[in-house]
């Protein structure tokens, strides 16, 4: 609850009512617009004569008098946020120094009114006397802005009711049906995501893939639109794409290095971007990663996790072909490339490679069948290659 005090004349007057809180001004206000305060039976007409708002902050502010008699002059400062206003007057004339604070507010017509408490009962202002401030902004990307791969665009709509948007991305120029490549014009499709929740910040967001596109300069177009009587709407926004020479990075997420493993081990490697593939590599200790060994696995799917299980009883090369990989110490690393082909690497981790049995409990009921290398001819040449290797510390 709020209030106002207005002087008539030589009457101070207290006004209340309430208010909704909105995030942003959506109203101009127009000089010569009357002010009538009812009090009983009897009617005070004041003038707003000159007005001045600031449609970004929503701050005004104003000279008036009081009809009857233009000694009592005032000036005005205010704010509007939403369908709210509030405001100071400060008598100049006559009364001099009296100071007023209201809060009102404004409908669909533009009127504005509200309750008055002392001498008077109502306030009000006519239809037309605030005009909406239909307005649109893009926020992004920002004006000539250098950008690459996926480009994100948003904007906003400030309206008292819910339009339909048109819009597009344009090569090269900001004129309309030339070189758009995205949009919902000109043949294209796309679908942006519109949340018309709050009419006074109506919201547009889209992102695109730009990554393969030529580089050079792009427009955003954002056109709301245009009921009867209404402004006209056509925000641009011009930005660069440009060649995107920021490598990728790739983190080894499994095995963790110093791990043991055996049978299956599974390998998983993330990027921070979309890339093109991830090439896993890896080398037995005391020989060297090279192509001509063929110890490599591409995952060629776009994304940003890749995961494949090298089996190290029957491991498979780049060529197809699989071999059997002995115990002991190995080093992997991941390897690819993003989208638009910049190349980054692991650091190589280090993992241990144990197939055979390190327990002898693995070569009962029927585990010694298992093991492939090496292998036993029974539970007993099982037991005694785990009893002569612990005996001797030769486990990895």
């Amino acid at each position: 609850m709020k209030k106002i005090f207005i002087i008539l004349g030589s009457f101070l007057l207290f006004l209340t009512f309430t208010n909704t809180v909105y995030a942003d001004s959506a109203w101009n206000l127009n000089d010569s617009s009357p002010i009538v305060f009812g009090c009983g039976s009897g009617s005070y007409h004041h003038t707003l004569d000159t007005v001045t708002v600031n449609l970004t902050s929503g701050s005004f502010v104003g000279e008036g008098t009081y009809d009857p008699n233009s000694s009592y002059t005032w000036d005005i400062t205010g704010n509007i946020t939403g369908n709210d206003i509030t405001f100071t007057i400060v008598y100049t004339g006559s009364n001099a120094g009296y100071t007023l604070n209201g809060v009102g507010t404004i409908s669909a017509d533009g009127s504005i009114a509200g309750t008055v408490g002392g001498n008077c009962q109502t306030f009000s202002m006519s239809a037309g006397t605030a005009s909406f401030n239909r307005h649109a902004e893009i926020t992004s990307p920002d004006e000539n802005e250098d950008v690459y791969g996926f480009v994100n665009f948003s904007a906003y709509l400030t309206d008292d009711d819910a339009d339909s948007i048109q819009w597009a991305v344009r090569e090269g120029t900001c004129a309309a049906a030339v070189g758009t490549v995205f949009g919902n014009v000109g043949g294209h499709s796309d679908v942006a995501t519109i949340n018309i929740s709050d009419l006074s910040m109506q919201t547009f967001e889209f992102s695109g893939d730009m990554s393969s596109m030529t580089p050079g300069e792009y427009c955003f177009i954002y056109n709301p639109r245009e009921d009867s009587g209404e402004s006209n709407i056509r925000e641009t926004r011009e930005f660069n794409i440009i060649e995107d020479t920021t490598a990728p990075i790739i983190t080894f997420v499994e095995p963790v290095s110093g791990s043991t493993h055996s049978g299956l081990m599974h390998l998983k490697a993330t990027c921070n971007e979309d890339c093109n593939y991830v090439n896993f590599w890896w080398r037995a200790e005391g020989e060297s990663f090279s192509s001509s060994s063929k110890r490599y696995h591409y995952v060629h799917t776009d994304g940003t996790v890749f995961e494949w299980d090298l089996n190290t009883l029957n491991a498979e090369r780049a060529d197809g072909s699989n071999y059997l990989m002995s115990d002991g110490v190995y080093y992997l690393y991941a390897a690819g490339k993003d989208l638009a082909g910049n190349w980054a690497r692991t650091s190589t981790i280090r993992v241990i490679v144990d197939n055979a049995p390190n327990d002898k409990n693995e070569c009962k009921k029927g585990g010694w069948k298992t093991f492939i290398n090496p292998s036993f001819k029974n539970q007993g040449s099982c037991v005694s290659y785990v009893q002569s290797n612990d005996h001797a510390g030769k486990r990895p």
